[in-house]
C-alpha cells in the first residue's frame, strides 16, 4: 500500500509511514477510508489493512474532523474512544505518543507527514487550498517547536500525492486570496485563457515549508497527481463528492 519508495521517512528508524493508493487486496475491492463510510465493509477492511501495516489495532487509528482550515493540534495524551474518530475539527495534528497512528484522508487536497529527526514528534497535515495560503504548513513546523522542541531545520517532511498544476485550474477569487496571504504565492499560479489560474499547491506548501525554517533538503514530494492517475487513486475534481478517500499517516515505533 505504500506509494513512495526510498525516500527521507524511510532513513529514520523509529518512524513507520504509510500513504495509500485506491488498489488493495483483490479480495477488497480496493481500498477507500471515507469517514462518512465508515459502516462500508470496504472501508471496515481498509482500516484494518492500514492498522496491520503499523502492527497496531484500528482502534490506535487516529483520525481528524477535516475543515479546511489551518488549525493544527498538539496530542498530549492519547484520545478514547470515538474520540479517535473524526471528533477533534482540525486540520494537523503533531504528537509523540508512541503507537499512535495520526491520519489524513484526501482525495486531492495535499497530505503532509512531519518527523522531527531528532526530537521524535511527528505530525499529519491535510492542506487544501484555503488551508494552504492560510499557513498550515509553517503552523505545523511553529506548533512542533512550541509544543515539543523540535527546530525546524531537524524536521523531515514528505508531500503525499495530490492534484497537481497540471489539472488544478481555479478562479479568480482563489488566485487573490492566495497573492494576499502568500508573499510568493503569484509564483505558483498560471493564468490561463478566460481568466482562470493553473495552482500548483504542492510547490507553495514547499515554498511555506521553506519560510517556515525547514531545509530544502528535507523536504520531499511523491510527484503524483491524483487527478491525472485515476488508476491509483481517487480525485474529487475528477469524480466528485461521492469519491473515495486515501489515507496517509504516520507513527512513532
Amino acid at each position: 500500500m505504500k506509494v513512495v519508495g526510498v525516500d527521507l521517512l524511510d532513513k529514520i528508524g523509529k518512524i513507520d509511514y504509510l500513504f495509500t493508493t485506491r488498489n488493495g487486496p483483490e479480495q477488497f475491492g480496493g481500498l477507500d477510508f471515507d469517514r462518512k463510510g465508515v459502516n462500508d465493509p470496504k472501508v471496515t477492511r481498509s482500516y484494518e489493512a492500514a492498522a496491520d501495516h503499523f502492527g497496531v489495532a484500528v482502534s490506535d487509528i487516529f483520525v481528524m474532523d477535516q475543515v479546511h482550515g489551518a488549525r493544527v493540534t498538539p496530542i498530549f495524551k492519547r484520545p478514547e474512544g470515538e474520540e479517535m474518530f473524526g471528533r477533534m475539527k482540525t486540520d494537523g495534528v503533531v504528537t509523540k505518543i508512541p503507537r499512535l497512528v495520526l491520519a489524513v484522508l484526501t482525495a486531492d487536497c495535499v497530505p503532509i507527514l512531519m518527523a522531527d529527526v531528532k526530537g521524535g514528534a511527528v505530525g499529519a497535515i491535510h492542506a487544501g487550498w484555503r488551508g494552504t495560503f492560510e499557513g498550515i504548513s509553517a503552523a505545523a513546523v511553529e506548533t512542533m517547536g512550541d509544543s515539543f522542541g523540535s527546530r525546524a531545520e531537524e524536521i523531515v517532511v514528505v508531500l503525499g500525492p495530490a492534484i497537481g498544476p497540471c489539472c488544478y485550474e481555479v478562479g479568480p477569487e482563489v488566485a487573490a486570496a492566495v497573492n494576499e496571504k502568500c508573499k510568493s504565492g503569484g509564483e505558483y499560479l498560471s493564468e490561463t485563457e478566460g481568466g482562470r489560474f493553473m495552482f500548483d499547491l504542492i510547490g507553495l506548501n514547499r515554498s511555506l515549508l521553506r519560510e517556515a525554517g525547514v531545509p530544502e533538503k528535507n523536504i520531499f514530494s511523491v510527484g503524483l497527481c491524483t487527478r491525472c492517475r485515476g488508476d491509483l487513486f481517487y480525485s474529487y475534481r475528477r469524480e466528485g463528492q461521492n469519491t473515495g478517500r486515501m489515507l496517509s499517516a504516520i507513527m512513532i515505533r
